[in-house]
């Protein structure tokens, strides 16, 4: 498969579906093909978009075939087919990651992790982004008994589908030079959008200083209008 600059998704769980549609809904028109790699029987999902290849992440022609030289992003899940204990899952995940690397020294990579401990090992894999699932679920039950209705607002900010939604922009260029609170004012006037943080130099601030002052080349966090 000779695509590129495509999302390449490794391995296959129950929140591969979710992550497909999700994707979908809100970058249809800006990216290419899905890629998805895994050592099941049949295509998961009925779409033109996605190409599926039955095959082991973890292996270098399938992901030769996968064309994962040229890919923008690689999202590798914990892969359940194999009957696999917890420790061993992320071990598998984590090959992944190193073989991936080391053929694509670009490309976005992002791994599903079931052991908070392991994040130290996705970080000597040079993993941009990891999401340990038993620690997140965590974290939003027991913020929703402490903070009723919070786990709806969550579900808006979190899906594409529907509702309001969290986006990561660039600073646009009639906020670069004002603090953060002109910011805020600024972008709520003209684009209907609340300011929550900054990303500087790869450095993520949540609600700055007032005094803070976007720079050209800052990205910001921003609630959008999204789809009502």
């Amino acid at each position: 498969m000779r695509v590129k600059n495509h999302i390449l998704i490794c391995g296959w769980n129950s929140k591969g579906k979710f992550i497909i549609d999700e994707i979908q809904n809100k970058y249809a028109k800006k990216i290419g093909h899905i890629g998805l790699i895994a050592e099941i029987n049949s295509k998961p999902v009925d779409n033109w978009r996605i190409f599926f290849i039955n095959g082991n992440p973890a292996n270098d022609a399938d992901l030769d075939r996968a064309n994962v030289y040229k890919a923008d992003t690689v999202i590798i899940l914990a892969d359940y087919s194999r009957g696999l204990n917890e420790e061993d899952l992320d071990g598998q995940s984590l090959l992944v990651a190193q073989k991936i690397r080391r053929i694509n020294p670009r490309v976005y990579i992002c791994v599903e992790l079931i052991n908070t401990e392991n994040r130290y090992f996705a970080e000597l894999a040079k993993v941009n982004e990891v999401f340990l699932t038993n620690e997140i679920s965590g974290q939003l039950i027991s913020q929703s008994v402490q903070n009723r209705g919070l786990l709806k607002v969550y579900s808006e900010l979190l899906s594409n589908s529907y509702g309001k939604y969290l986006e990561k922009i660039k600073a646009p260029d009639f906020t670069v030079d004002l603090n953060f609170d002109q910011a805020l004012i600024e972008l709520r006037k003209k684009n209907k959008m609340i300011l929550l943080g900054i990303e500087s130099r790869g450095q993520i601030i949540l609600n700055p200083r007032d005094t803070y002052i976007i720079e050209e080349y800052d990205f910001l966090f921003i609630i959008s209008q999204g789809r009502n």
